[in-house]
């Protein structure tokens, strides 16, 4: 098998819709990464010790996000064998339960997280500065992480459901 390069040709079409979609993505991940530099350069100030506690935090709070990441995946395979079958009716009740599901573990677990903080956070750490700024993120970010529950399954589920009932940008 050869590749003709005469025989190469550049579908305009598909270039527009992949342009049509790749490049607001492109856009918006930049501003997340502008976004992540200016806040890194502001915690610098901080100093060490919050650094510390800091990626001590985040690196829990990746565990439970991958969960989440990890039903979303479920969710997306469950949602094509119906949208193939035609089945919307169980994309819908798919959708239900895996965002119910992301949610009700993601709460369980950051509770579980916020009781045993002094030692989930101890297990990086033991100075006790680091882990009263992983305390303190904790008890912001926390609370509020369920919501990325909502926000996986938007991103990864939600595209590919047909007539569905959240409102999405085009």
């Amino acid at each position: 098998c050869r590749i003709k390069y005469g025989c190469l040709k550049i579908h305009w079409s598909y270039l527009r819709e992949m342009l049509r979609i790749g490049v607001p993505t492109g856009f918006q991940t930049a501003c997340f990464s502008f976004a992540n530099l200016w806040i890194q350069t502001e915690l610098n100030a901080f100093g060490p010790e919050a650094l510390a506690g800091r990626t001590a935090s985040v690196t829990w709070e990746a565990v439970v996000f991958l969960f989440s990441t990890a039903i979303g995946q479920a969710g997306v395979s469950f949602v094509s064998q119906n949208y193939g079958g035609k089945q919307y009716t169980r994309i819908r009740r798919t959708l239900k339960y895996c965002i119910l599901l992301a949610v009700i573990f993601t709460v369980a677990a950051d509770i579980l997280f916020i009781m045993l903080a002094k030692d989930v956070l101890g297990l990086f750490n033991q100075n006790q500065d680091v882990i009263a700024w992983g305390i303190r993120r904790f008890r912001v970010i926390l609370p509020f992480q369920f919501l990325c529950s909502f926000h996986m399954f938007q991103v990864q589920v939600v595209p590919y459901v047909p007539y569905n009932t959240f409102s999405r940008v085009q």
